[in-house]
């Protein structure tokens, strides 16, 4: 089965054949990947105006937060910091990743970056972070070529290669813009299951062997280090080399592999356990580095000793197979009963991977494969998928007539990364490669390359080819519709919200030069206000790993009725600004799932597209997007306005998308969003009649509204006779709003016009009506 191709037909040039061939076949992986991942740039917006020495600029969370992390470790030291103090402000709070990845960013962008000035620096390192997966999955492509050559023959090389590139999965994580960790997890992955194949394929010398185990363990260890969900892989091959020893039990070569591999993965690991802040807090955690993994990995390699040293000829050689399946399911029954630490992180573990987190279950990326139909699995993993079921069959099959370890190999990666995936999409691209050489190996044998000649060959490379594209339809087809635009799809109008977010977070970014306050925003803001903001959050994409209280604060200031419980909200989480974008109606159904089930009826009524409930508009968020009024007209009771909140900044840019939430008059148009300012509020003070009131009202003006601001509050006396008025609006400037006149009051018969500095706002001061 190992490189298949034809034989020689005497010449020198026929010889040279196959390697000109593989080289052709891993050009058009590599360029088709490149191409696709280039039109289907989901997660990049190309300016059409702006700095033009940018570019463009990436709008996806995750990537951003690499991109901060790698710009911290080039400004403080070449390893990556263990925790932010931009997270989960003001307490701060370990990183949930890995350092391996964000370590070989940095070490490679280091020499290029040393005398760029601090902006240049940030464009430099934002576009280069969100480049690199788009190479990483080109290569990858090349390299799944290769591996399809090696297990299937030309034919093989051809559909893997085809498969990888055209994998909406892939694309997805692995686009321009996009700077996450998956495409290199992926490359590394199958690096790792190309070198067991090399070492499944034949007998080895035990030199070869170790050889081989000590380069798969590197890259098995920087894989976990660079992503603790890596030990799907490792859990993946172990079974996969379990299976071998059964299947072949006379090959020596095996233990020795395994061991080396398992070895040098927990000694390349060590360095990232020990920099892991999560050793400390929980030692024994799954989801996150900490002495589990390398403990893992050690009882791996002492597991497979033993039949490294004993001889061929012992009962205990052939039967040791059995005795690590059998400490194996003893383990397992004692992390499933057992109430101890190190049990209770394990079953957390796997909670996590079958989305029974309270934060995974709802992430889209973590939702069931097959949770909406057939859509996620065409559009991931194109009509390949449906094919794939028949071919691991007749691939497991074939393997067990033919005793073939790489064929065991793959069936089992195949199995064990499908079933992942069915439960969380975002294991689509892993499952990638698996699919494309299963795939690869059952087309090879039921064309069979061997038995054909030339020009017959070339018919068959040429129908292959283009059988892998018509399995990847769905990706095509968005390709064409995109190149098909008037404008492409990243400059139409999803470009233009996602510009005014950027927007919106640049100019917090120019507020806070001290470090010394956050911004509450909607969770998946967090990172980007981290980084293009240059400020801290409550909440981000980590979710509920930095605790509980901060990944459910803002859904609570958001949805909060009472101003005196959402200020105090503010004040413990010493947030400044709020962030309110305009599409806060897309994270309607999160938001009140991850506070509290039953929370759904109280501001929504009916299924998707839900009519908003009377009483969603005295939450904080609905009046943030009406001038901080109550809307009254859609049922609610009238209510102040907002006392303690300022607006200080509206997005220039209108949102160009329809949005669920009839927030703003039908006549204006709809802003990216606004900020507001948490201020303590000059209180003015008069004295009144019993049957008297005090009212004062100020308009403020800003560049993006067509209307005016007019805010009034109004308060009856005391015990003592005295009436006071928070007011949250200076006479001078608000942000960007200006006011049109001093504040005017109404007392009784009396009326006048008061000025209100703007340290009487930020500072709470009195300022008496005579």
């Amino acid at each position: 089965m190992l490189n298949p191709q034809s034989k020689p037909q005497g010449a020198a040039a026929l010889a040279s054949r196959p390697r000109a061939l593989l080289a052709w076949i891993v050009l058009w992986s590599v360029g088709l990947a490149l191409v696709t991942r280039e039109l289907l740039d989901v997660r990049v917006t190309r300016l059409s105006e702006g700095d033009p020495s940018q570019g463009w600029y990436s709008y996806d969370p995750d990537s951003l937060y690499h991109v901060r992390r790698v710009d911290r470790a080039l400004m403080e030291s070449m390893l990556p910091a263990a925790t932010d103090p931009r997270l989960n402000f003001p307490h701060g709070a370990p990183i949930p990743w890995p350092p391996y990845y964000d370590l070989a960013l940095a070490v490679a962008l280091a020499p290029w970056s040393a005398n760029l000035e601090r902006a240049q620096r940030q464009a430099f390192v934002e576009r280069s972070v969100c480049s690199v997966p788009w190479g990483m999955a080109s290569l990858n492509a090349g390299q799944l070529a290769c591996l399809g050559w090696m297990v299937a023959g030309p034919l093989g090389a051809l559909v893997a290669g085809t498969t990888y590139a055209c994998l909406g999965a892939s694309i997805y994580y692995s686009a321009p813009g996009i700077g996450d960790h998956h495409a290199f997890i992926v490359l590394l992955e199958t690096t790792l299951f190309l070198m067991a194949s090399l070492a499944l394929a034949r007998e080895n010398s035990r030199k070869r062997a170790l050889g081989l185990g000590v380069a798969a363990g590197a890259v098995l260890g920087i894989a976990l280090g660079a992503w603790a969900g890596a030990l799907l892989f490792a859990g993946a091959l172990q079974i996969a080399l379990l299976l071998a020893l059964f299947v072949r039990a006379e090959r020596r070569d095996l233990a020795h592999f395994s061991a080396a591999l398992h070895v040098v993965a927990a000694l390349v690991l060590l360095p990232a356990v020990l920099a892991s802040p999560w050793r400390h807090s929980e030692p024994w955690m799954v989801v996150n580095l900490s002495w589990f993994h390398v403990a893992y990995l050690f009882a791996g390699a002492l597991a497979l000793l033993p039949r490294c040293l004993l001889a061929s000829e012992s009962v205990w050689y052939k039967r040791w197979p059995l005795v690590i399946c059998a400490v194996a399911l003893a383990s397992a029954m004692l992390v499933k009963w057992s109430p101890d630490a190190l049990s209770s992180s394990v079953r957390s573990g796997f909670a996590w991977a079958a989305r029974g987190n309270d934060f995974m279950a709802y992430v889209q990326e973590s939702q069931p494969l097959l949770a909406d139909g057939l859509t996620w699995p065409l559009r991931d993993l194109g009509y390949a998928v449906l094919l794939f079921p028949v071919a691991l069959v007749w691939v497991a099959v074939s393997a067990l007539r033919q005793r073939d370890l790489v064929r065991v190999l793959w069936t089992t990666l195949g199995l064990v990364l499908f079933t992942q995936a069915l439960l969380q999409r975002r294991f689509g691209d892993a499952f990638g490669p698996a699919m494309a050489v299963v795939l690869a190996v059952c087309l090879a044998d039921l064309l069979g390359w061997e038995r054909h000649a030339w020009p017959k060959r070339g018919l068959l490379l040429g129908a292959t080819a283009l059988g892998a594209l018509g399995l990847h339809v769905p990706t095509l087809r968005d390709a064409v519709q995109r190149v098909s635009y008037e404008e492409p799809f990243v400059r139409g109008k999803q470009s233009q919200a996602w510009r005014g977010q950027r927007e919106l977070v640049e100019w917090l970014g120019r507020q806070n030069p001290d470090q010394s306050w956050c911004v509450l925003a909607p969770w998946d803001l967090g990172h980007t206000i981290e980084w293009a903001g240059d400020s801290p959050t409550v909440a981000t994409n980590f979710g509920s790993y930095l605790g509980e209280a901060s990944y459910l604060d803002p859904g609570r200031f958001f949805l909060e009725e009472s101003t005196l419980d959402a200020e105090q909200l503010l004040l413990e989480r010493r947030a400044r600004f709020v962030l309110v974008p305009a599409n806060f109606s897309d994270s309607m159904e999160v938001l009140m799932r991850i506070l509290r089930p039953g929370l759904r009826g109280l501001y929504l009524s009916g299924a998707r597209p839900a009519s908003y409930t009377p009483r969603w508009y005295r939450t904080m968020v609905a009046r943030a997007m009406h001038d901080g009024h109550v809307d009254s007209s859609r049922g609610a009771p009238a209510e102040a306005q907002l006392d303690f909140l300022r607006l200080v900044h509206v997005s220039a840019r209108a949102y160009p998308l329809k949005v669920a939430i009839p927030h703003v008059p039908e006549t204006a148009a709809l802003p990216c969003g606004w900020i507001w300012e948490r201020v303590e509020g000059a209180r003015v003070q008069a004295r009144c009649a019993p049957e008297q009131e005090l009212r004062v009202e100020l308009s403020v003006q800003y560049p993006s509204m067509p209307h005016p601001l007019v805010w009034t509050g109004a308060a009856r006396p005391n015990a003592a006779g005295i009436a006071s008025v928070r007011v949250p609006y200076s006479s001078e400037t608000n942000g960007d709003g200006v006011a049109q006149g001093p504040a005017r009051y109404v007392v009784g018969s009396r009326s006048g016009e008061i000025v209100l500095s703007e340290l009487d706002v930020t500072q709470g001061r009195t300022r008496s009506i005579d």
